[in-house]
């Protein structure tokens, strides 16, 4: 499967008794677009792009996706769902900081333009205007 993204993926990251897995192809994005019931499927011009990077949950309280962007400064979590766009399980909010520090360890600060940052630069008030 052609992966989108042109950068090393955070790809299966152990945190406590949770899994977190980027999706860097189509079929990763199709396969939980599906079993999430929304539409994270549709997303993969965005990966392609640099624009967002996509990341599964999968803790013992339920699986939530997680669209990751990158503002000026920081990564931005942009949205946070479960199943049919409901609200993700209390473990996997708990769990998105623990992400975003790994995403950190592994690939450095935005000012370093490291591969986690090399996505389209966002100011913190464009988010808001998002059409998701």
């Amino acid at each position: 499967t052609q992966k989108l993204a042109e950068y090393s993926p955070a790809h299966n990251l152990e945190i406590e008794d949770s899994k977190v897995t980027e999706l860097i192809t189509q079929a990763e994005l199709s396969h939980e677009g599906n079993i999430m019931q929304h539409c994270v499927g549709g997303y993969a011009n965005a990966v392609k792009a640099g624009r967002s990077r996509i990341f599964s949950i999968v803790t013992p309280e339920g699986r939530s996706t997680l669209e990751v962007k990158s503002t000026i400064d920081k990564p931005c979590v942009v949205q946070h769902r479960s199943v049919r766009n409901t609200n993700p399980p209390k473990k996997n909010v708990n769990i998105v900081e623990n992400i975003m520090e790994k995403l950190k360890d592994l690939y450095g600060k935005p000012d370093s333009y490291s591969p986690l940052f090399k996505l389209q630069t966002l100011r913190e008030e464009d988010i808001n205007t998002l059409p998701f």
